[in-house]
């Protein structure tokens, strides 16, 4: 029940009438007041909290006098729910390169490069003894689990050679994308353990000879970073490398950049930088949970325990794999266990639109439901990572209700498959490829439709499949390859077709080198320059 824990000097106003009443029937009036339909819109240029339309948010009562001012405080955020979306990172004027850009740069290129590298040159220091340490750093992740098995049999050492955690022989498991940062900060920990043995300073340094580092790491062929090693000549450097342990839901500034460029070194002929944008849309986006993140942290206390109901609008492809970014969230929920969030990602505009040449080729389906796959299998691992039980759920969904259920009845098409080919190829038939779409994504989906995770499709899920139902009614003509079961171009395109649908969102780009280019063309005045030079 509330109480009147208001200012002294402000209970001489019993000849207001909104005083009269009990504080129950106030505060369902400060409610009705303060309730907005649509919730509120965080607004990222100013980085402040507006109304739907876009207008400033009028708590005016509250401001009326202190005892409304003492009645009220939180009651607006505890009312509305707070609507986050993808930010549009616009290009700087002097390079056309947006920040998002160049921190997945670092983050995943330039970092990559480096930690490979030492891999490369390091791995006969991989021990047992090593992997028993990495398990423990990440006890809930398979496919560490998987390499420390493999490690033992000694076809680790085939990919480590080259710089890799993983072999491309291997069924990548669904909850390890070898692109992404955590696969980074798994090859991260694992130098790091490494660090403790003397020799491996000796064997990273660029001092080192070259000759006994083909005794000691021969290369495996094909990956060549010979040219940014001799940046790394020192003991420091490599170590501001180890301890940097970032965040992919950072949101930067172009100054934070330019220190990250400081100890990670920027390939002019790698990433965003070899790239010239020819034609179409040219939108770069930070994550909503980035930005959710970044507004809640800047909350004192008090205020982060008033608010009740997020909403997370992932309605945009956005940089750095944003598929991890509701980990920013975690403490936010352990500190306010009444907050509940609800992370809506609209498969169709930030997975399926970024793949390319839709119309011409049928290529593309795998990788989706591989990252299909990964959304799920990460909402689930919050749980292990501390989101308090009934504070997250993530609903996937496509621009319309026949769409969302075509997705989803895709997703499930896929699963069946699999499972199918699983089995067939262990029992009957040995032709058969399953795995497309990574180790453990059966499970993942099975585990969806039983409800036993925060996440939910916006379409009729129904009941998990009998997988010996369906072998035993067709095996005949069971598909042997994945691309006889899905095609992007079977999902409902958009009215103008996939290809300008795509270009339209994310241009056409090519590299500096395919373009010729003159420059002295686009200086304004240059050809009154040579006119005034020939007459002098």
């Amino acid at each position: 029940m509330a109480t009147d824990a208001i200012p002294r000097n402000a209970l001489e106003q019993h000849q207001s009438l909104l005083f009269r009443l009990p504080r129950e029937l106030r505060d369902e009036i400060y409610e009705y007041y303060v309730q907005e339909t649509n919730g509120y819109h965080y607004e990222s240029n100013s980085g402040k909290l507006r109304m739907d339309s876009g207008e400033r948010i009028n708590l005016g009562l509250q401001y009326a006098c202190r005892r409304t001012f003492a009645e009220m405080d939180g009651i607006a955020l505890r009312t509305n729910t707070i609507t986050f979306r993808t930010t549009l990172d616009l290009p700087s004027v002097s390079d056309q390169l947006t920040d998002s850009e160049i921190y997945e740069y670092y983050l995943l290129c330039g970092r990559d490069a480096i930690l490979r590298r030492m891999l490369e040159w390091s791995y006969p220091l991989v021990t047992s003894e090593v992997m028993e340490k990495l398990c423990e750093r990440w006890p809930e992740n398979t496919t560490v689990r998987k390499m420390c098995g493999t490690q033992r049999t000694g076809e680790l050492s085939s990919s480590m050679r080259s710089g890799t955690l993983w072999s491309a022989d291997n069924t990548i498991p669904i909850d390890y994308n070898p692109h992404s940062t955590q696969a980074l900060d798994i090859l991260r920990d694992l130098l790091d353990i490494m660090s403790a043995d003397p020799e491996f300073w000796l064997m990273t340094a660029s001092e080192f000879d070259l000759g006994l580092r083909e005794i000691y790491a021969p290369r495996a062929g094909g990956f060549d970073i010979e040219s940014r090693a001799t940046e790394y000549t020192s003991k420091t450097q490599q170590l501001r490398v180890l301890e940097w342990e970032p965040d992919e839901w950072w949101i930067p500034t172009r100054a934070d950049l330019d220190e990250l460029s400081e100890f990670i070194p920027k390939d002019e002929e790698c990433g965003p930088f070899s790239a010239i944008h020819i034609r179409g849309g040219n939108r770069s986006y930070f994550s909503a949970a980035a930005a959710a993140t970044q507004f809640l942290g800047r909350l004192n206390g008090s205020t982060l325990k008033q608010i009740r109901n997020i909403i997370v609008l992932e309605d945009e492809c956005s940089r750095p794999n944003p598929t991890n970014h509701a980990r920013g969230l975690i403490p936010f929920c352990i500190a306010n266990s009444q907050i509940k969030i609800e992370r809506k990602v609209d498969i169709w505009r930030v997975m399926i639109m970024e793949y390319g040449n839709i119309e011409i080729y049928d290529c593309g389906a795998d990788g989706l439901m591989r990252e299909i796959g990964a959304w799920i299998s990460e909402a689930k691992t919050l749980a292990s990572l501390g989101m308090p039980a009934g504070s997250f759920n993530l609903t996937m969904h496509g621009p319309s209700p026949r769409t969302s259920q075509q997705i989803f009845d895709a997703v499930v098409k896929v699963a069946t498959w699999d499972e199918g080919s699983t089995i067939l190829a262990a029992t009957t038939f040995p032709d058969y490829f399953p795995d497309n779409v990574g180790g453990g994504f059966v499970e993942i989906i099975k585990a969806m439709i039983r409800g036993e995770i925060p996440v939910t499709f916006e379409a009729d899920m129904g009941e998990v499949w009998d997988i010996q139902e369906l072998l035993a009614q067709d095996t005949a003509d069971w598909p042997v390859w994945f691309e006889a079961v899905l095609r992007i171009r079977d999902l409902e395109e958009p009215q103008e077709g996939w290809t300008l649908a795509r270009e339209e969102r994310f241009g056409v780009w090519k590299d500096r080198s395919e373009v010729e280019f003159n420059w002295m063309d686009q200086l304004e005045g240059f050809e009154l320059l040579v006119l005034q030079d020939d007459v002098e």
